[in-house]
């Protein structure tokens, strides 16, 4: 017997959602080009009401990933032609897990790009951009 998943309350919202407006006629990708609109503003909203929020904190208050996060920033860097500068904190935090990955690798010199991105909370491309900042430093 398959147990299912207890639903999130933005995901039970969400679902709701789809299914009024699928019944309402709108197609699927429809409906989800409009959820993404709706993300998009209420991330530009965040950032105008808090230029420093991080992304992780952004991706918790939207209930989104870390890396659809990342996506919507870069369409709104795109459709403003603008650059959206990295705040303090959040280059405070990058340093900080530069430093914890140097600790790592000193203690485990051979772990792979994958497990040290497990133990960061970071992607492997992030990994890599913290290699090639620790290779700047020597």
């Amino acid at each position: 017997m398959l147990v299912q998943p207890i639903e999130s309350e933005r995901e039970l919202k969400l679902r709701e959602r789809i299914e009024r407006e699928l019944s309402a006629g709108l197609t699927g990708y429809d409906v989800l080009v409009q959820v993404k609109k709706d993300n998009i503003m209420k991330l530009i909203e965040l950032v105008h009401d808090n230029p420093h929020i991080t992304r992780v904190e952004i991706a918790k208050k939207l209930g989104i990933s870390l890396r659809t996060t990342s996506r919507y920033l870069s369409v709104i860097r795109k459709i403003l032609k603008t650059y959206v500068p990295v705040s303090d904190l959040q280059k405070r935090q990058m340093n900080s897990r530069v430093e914890k990955a140097k600790t790592i690798l000193k203690r485990q010199p051979s772990i792979s790009i994958s497990d040290l991105a497990i133990k960061l909370d970071v992607s492997n491309h992030t990994v890599h951009k913290y290699l090639k900042l620790l290779k700047k430093e020597k």
